[in-house]
């Protein structure tokens, strides 16, 4: 299972981040054997789940320099923990990077209400 995060880009030169314009995806096998996925906009996160996103989110963006995240994949890694890939653009010359816990490690998530947030949304029910 995997959750893919698009977010929006700003509409202004220079406008600051805003980590609940966008869509969350939920991509993986169905009970019906197919992997398709569903998606919902980031706003409309549950209100239970909400801060724990908006925790991520911000250390996600907190990748120094300025850099901005344009989508960030996740994916479990064992049974607790969270790998992200996040692509981010540079706002000034407007390069794209991909960044990896390979090299940098702290997007190998391991706190606990991040890998239930994962888990909460990569249960069928919970979509």
């Amino acid at each position: 299972m995997l959750i893919h995060i698009i977010y929006d880009a700003p509409k202004e030169l220079g406008a600051k981040f805003d980590p609940l314009a966008g869509v969350i995806r939920f991509v993986g096998p169905k009970p019906d054997g197919w992997s398709h996925g569903e998606e919902r906009l980031l706003k409309d996160l549950p209100e239970e789940q909400a801060p724990v996103y908006l925790a991520l989110a911000s250390a996600i963006q907190d990748k120094g320099g300025d850099w901005v995240a344009t989508q960030v994949w996740a994916r479990m890694m064992g049974q607790d923990k969270v790998s992200l890939q996040v692509e981010a653009r540079q706002d000034g010359t407007g390069a794209i990077r991909t960044f990896t816990s390979e090299d940098d490690p702290s997007l190998l998530v391991d706190d606990p209400a991040a890998v239930a947030f994962f888990k909460h949304f990569t249960t069928t029910s919970n979509i």
